[in-house]
């Protein structure tokens, strides 16, 4: 058992600009999702941030369509216990260092031409 693994996990993500505090009890999943519709079509975004233990885990996801079909790209990251704070942004706030695991990206309208 590692000494973060009973602990709650507290870091800050920015959401529309602003910052935002998260607190994860452990075994905690938080679900967001938000989605609106534009000009020539829609587009949605959902994160999963997840309590391991050790660190955190996130995984994002945006989709919709638009005047050329649809399209999705997702994300996944962790951040162990000890980065929740390791990065400064622009503005002088402690962020996590976030470490890339995999990524993924369709477009209907690539695809179909070939790309």
């Amino acid at each position: 058992m590692t000494a973060t693994e009973n602990k709650n996990l507290r870091f800050t993500v920015y959401y529309r600009g602003s910052p935002v505090k998260i607190v994860l009890i452990p075994n905690q999943r938080l679900h967001h999702f938000e989605g609106k519709q534009t000009e020539e079509g829609y587009q949605c975004r959902g994160t999963v941030l997840e309590h391991l233990g050790h660190g955190v885990s996130r995984e994002s996801t945006s989709w919709g369509r638009d005047c050329d079909g649809g399209y999705k790209s997702g994300d996944k990251a962790y951040c162990a216990a000890e980065n929740l704070y390791a990065e400064e942004n622009y503005y002088g706030d402690k962020i996590p260092r976030w470490e890339d695991l995999e990524a993924s990206n369709y477009d209907q309208y690539a695809e179909a031409a070939g790309y």
